[in-house]
C-alpha cells in the first residue's frame, strides 16, 4: 500500500528537498476527525507552512495513536524543519507501525544524515534499497552518505547505479563528479560535470564544481569561465567567488583576486584563511 505524504522522499544533495501535496480531494463525508487532520497537515505542508502541518499532524496522532500516516508526515515536517531528532523518532515509529514501507527507511536515513551520522544512515538507505531494489533516489543518498563517510568507491557505485536506474539524474553526475574529483580522477570528474550541466545548464553548483577541477587541472582560463558562470547564475554563490579570487592569485592578477574576497564577503561566505594569507604575501596588501 502507498503512502499518502507531502513529500514521497526527502531528497538530499547537492541537499534541497522539492515539496508538493499531492492530496486534494476532499474527504468523503464521514471521514474521521484523525484524517481530517493529517489532510490539513498536508495542506499546511504542502504550502512550506510547517510548523502548522506538524500541529495538525500532531492532533492526528493524539486522536488516533497508529495513524502511521501522520507519523511519517510529521516526522518529514519535522526534517524540513532542521529538528531531525523528532523526525527520528517519528520515522521509527513508522517503521514499527509499517516496517514495509522503503520511504520512511530512505527518510531515516536522511535525518541520520543531517545529524552526520553517516553509517546509520547507510544502514537505513540500504534498507530501503532491499525492500525496493530500483530506488534509485536511495541509492543517490547511500552515495552521498559515503562519500561524506570517506568511502569514495563506494559512493561512485551507488551514483552509478541510481544513473542507471534514471539516466537523467543531474545531481548523481554532479555527485559522482566530486567523488571522482576527491580521487583525483580529473578526466572522469570532467565527463560527470559535462554530462550534469548538459542536463541542467542552469546548475550552478555544476559549474563551480567543474571550476575546481579545471584548477586543479592547471587550466586556469576554463576555471574562470566556470566560476564566472557560476556567480552569474547565483549571484550570491560566496564559494564560487573565494574559488574564482584562487585562481586570480595563481594568476597573479592581485586586484581581481581581492575583487572577488570582496565579492565573497559580501554574499556572505569566509574567505578561506589560506586564500588570504597568500594573497597578503603576494600582493603586500592586507585586505
Amino acid at each position: 500500500m502507498k503512502f499518502k505524504s507531502f513529500a514521497a522522499v526527502v531528497a538530499l544533495v547537492v541537499l534541497s528537498a522539492g515539496l508538493a501535496c499531492p492530496y486534494g480531494a476532499t474527504r468523503a463525508a464521514g471521514a474521521d476527525d484523525a484524517e481530517v487532520a493529517l489532510d490539513r497537515g498536508l495542506a499546511h505542508a504542502g504550502k512550506g507552512r510547517y510548523a502548522e502541518a506538524v500541529a495538525q499532524f500532531s492532533k492526528a496522532i493524539a486522536l488516533r495513536a497508529d495513524f502511521a500516516e501522520a507519523h511519517y508526515n510529521r516526522g518529514l515536517a519535522h526534517f524540513l524543519r532542521n529538528q531531525p531528532d523528532q523526525a527520528i523518532a517519528d520515522f521509527t515509529r513508522t517503521i514499527a507501525l509499517r516496517p514495509e514501507f522503503p520511504e520512511v527507511y530512505d527518510s531515516r536515513g536522511s535525518a541520520y544524515f543531517q545529524k552526520r551520522r553517516y553509517e546509520e544512515a547507510i544502514a537505513d538507505y540500504t534498507k530501503a534499497i532491499a525492500l525496493r531494489p530500483d530506488y534509485a533516489q536511495a541509492y543517490y543518498n547511500r552515495g552521498n552518505a559515503h562519500r561524506q563517510a570517506e568511502h569514495p568507491d563506494q559512493a561512485i557505485a551507488d551514483f552509478s547505479k541510481a544513473i542507471a536506474l534514471r539516466p537523467g539524474f543531474a545531481d548523481a553526475y554532479n555527485n559522482r563528479g566530486f567523488a571522482h574529483y576527491r580521487k583525483g580522477a580529473y578526466t572522469e570528474a570532467i565527463v560527470d560535470y559535462n554530462k550534469a550541466i548538459a542536463l541542467n545548464p542552469k546548475d550552478p553548483d555544476a559549474y563551480n564544481n567543474r571550476g575546481l577541477v579545471y584548477d586543479n587541472k592547471g587550466q586556469y582560463d576554463r576555471a574562470i569561465a566556470d566560476f564566472s558562470r557560476a556567480v552569474a547564475l547565483r549571484p550570491r554563490h560566496a564559494e564560487a567567488y573565494n574559488n574564482r579570487a584562487r585562481v586570480w592569485l595563481k594568476k597573479k592578477n592581485y586586484n581581481r583576486a581581492w575583487e572577488d574576497v570582496g565579492r565573497c564577503r559580501r554574499a556572505g561566505g569566509t574567505p578561506a584563511p589560506d586564500l588570504l594569507a597568500a594573497l597578503r604575501k603576494a600582493s603586500g596588501r592586507r585586505g
